[in-house]
């Protein structure tokens, strides 16, 4: 993409008007440069109407941000929150912690692949659960969790990682299967507080 194409679709974006996202595509690397491509609707301010066209609004960041591309996301970007619960076997406590204290980068690539960011997993003892959280910043949410299904080193990680846990959904058989082996929670609050 030159810079009179990127400048052109900025030009898109008018003056007064609130953009909507509607669909963020893989990310685009080229040169060490990256570019996030979102697709936007356009809502005038003052009507709520919304212009039948589309915009495309790209992000760009240098090499030394490639990394990093969503730290400088906007902050009211919409997103799912998921979290999800299996249990941990009490003995496989210290080979989980090893596992996850060096997490395969290829795992973690599928996981950028899929939109998914700001993912943890805690350990509460006492009942024996590890209990997931993440944000899914995409569009599709099942289309995406498909694709880290089929990834080749998700796969194997899975593998590794299902032998030390026990579900807690009925009738699964490990990750990736047509039952979740991990079982997913239901938000009943949030609270975002001013950044």
């Amino acid at each position: 993409m030159t810079s009179i194409e990127f400048l052109e679709i900025i030009k898109q974006l008018h003056v007064g008007s609130i953009a909507k996202l509607i669909k963020v595509e893989d990310l685009a690397e080229s040169a060490g440069v990256v570019a996030q491509v979102s697709r936007f609707t356009l809502t005038s301010k003052s009507d709520g109407t919304t212009s039948p066209e589309s915009a495309e609004l790209i992000h760009v960041v240098g090499p030394e941000r490639a990394g990093r591309w969503r730290d400088n996301l906007p902050l009211n970007m919409p997103a799912k929150r998921v979290c999800q619960l299996v249990k941990l076997k009490p003995s496989a406590e210290a080979e989980y912690r090893e596992l996850h204290a060096a997490v395969w980068p290829a795992v973690l690539a599928a996981l950028e692949r899929a939109h998914v960011t700001d993912y943890s997993i805690h350990y509460y003892r006492p009942l024996g659960l590890l209990v997931a959280n993440f944000k899914y910043i995409g569009s599709d949410y099942e289309a995406d969790m498909k694709k880290v299904a089929e990834d080749p080193e998700t796969q194997r990680w899975r593998k590794v990682t299902d032998v030390l846990q026990e579900t807690l959904v009925d009738g699964a058989t490990g990750s990736g299967g047509e039952i979740p082996w991990w079982a997913e929670a239901e938000e009943v609050f949030r609270f975002e507080g001013k950044a």
